[in-house]
Order: structure tokens, then C-alpha cells, then sequence
């Protein structure tokens, strides 16, 4: 997905490695827009936590991707590493650069709050604008409306 070309995601360890080598075998990408001073964000982590540990059980090819709106370094690896999923995120970048990718992401979905969450095929077809409703629905199931 072009959204990802020549980008960096980080794990939880700190290790860098490039976007297309994370995402090349993944069939859904959920897009995470949020910080840590989010209303409700440790609910809504735990639900997409359960999630995604199910969807892996079943092979089903999801990766969440957190395009964080922390202010600082200190506040993000504190989110980044207090977050109870195994998941990659957008390496922390100051807002005040040009090209910051977390601007250049949330502009590309218009983005206007946090907590936001899509969900995207490879290839870039929207599954989800409004992936929180979802969730909150859905819960479990929501893996069969992401995977079809």
C-alpha cells in the first residue's frame, strides 16, 4: 500500500525494519490513530487486543499499525511500550517536521480525532472508516466483517 511505501515501522524491542517486509504477507492492516490521553483508550486496546490474538489464531493476516499523536519521545515509547499488543507503529517524529508520516497518514484519511481506527486491505480498499463502532458492536466477530 502506498500509504506504507518507503516508510519505517518499529516493534516493541525498538527494532526498525521497513514497512513492506512487515506488511508483505499481511491481509488486513488496522490503522490505530491515538495517544495515551485518549478517553477510554485502555478498553478500547484490550477489545482490539482480543481481536487480534483471535484473528492470529486463525490465520487471518491482520496487523495493527499505531500512528501515534504523543507530543513527545518520552510520552510515545511510554505508549508504544505500555500498549498490551504486539504490534508496530510509526517511529515517533516531531509534529513540527514537514514531512512528519503521522501528518502525511492522518491527512490521507482525514483524520480530524483520536481514538480513530481503519481498516485497510493491501492494496488500499477501505474496509472500515468507522472500525471503534465496529469493534464496540461487533466484538469478536468483528474478524469475519474485516476478513470478507
Amino acid at each position: 500500500m502506498d500509504c506504507f511505501a518507503d516508510k519505517i515501522l518499529i516493534d516493541k524491542s525498538g527494532e526498525r525494519s521497513r514497512a513492506q517486509d512487515v506488511l508483505g504477507n499481511k491481509l488486513t492492516y488496522i490503522l490505530l490513530f491515538a495517544s495515551s490521553k485518549c478517553k477510554g483508550i485502555e478498553e478500547l486496546l484490550d477489545t482490539l487486543k482480543t481481536v487480534y490474538n483471535e484473528s492470529f489464531k486463525h490465520r487471518c493476516g491482520f496487523e495493527v499499525i499505531l500512528i501515534s499523536s504523543e507530543k513527545t519521545q518520552a510520552d510515545f515509547d511510554f505508549f508504544f511500550q505500555t500498549m498490551n499488543g504486539p504490534w508496530y507503529a510509526l517511529p515517533f517524529e516531531e509534529e513540527t517536521a514537514l514531512q512528519s508520516h503521522a501528518i502525511e497518514i492522518r491527512g490521507r484519511f482525514a483524520i480530524t480525532y483520536i481514538p480513530y481506527i481503519i481498516v485497510l486491505k493491501p492494496d488500499g480498499t477501505l474496509v472500515s472508516k468507522d472500525a471503534i463502532k465496529d469493534l464496540m458492536t461487533l466484538g469478536i466477530n468483528v474478524i469475519v466483517a474485516w476478513t470478507d
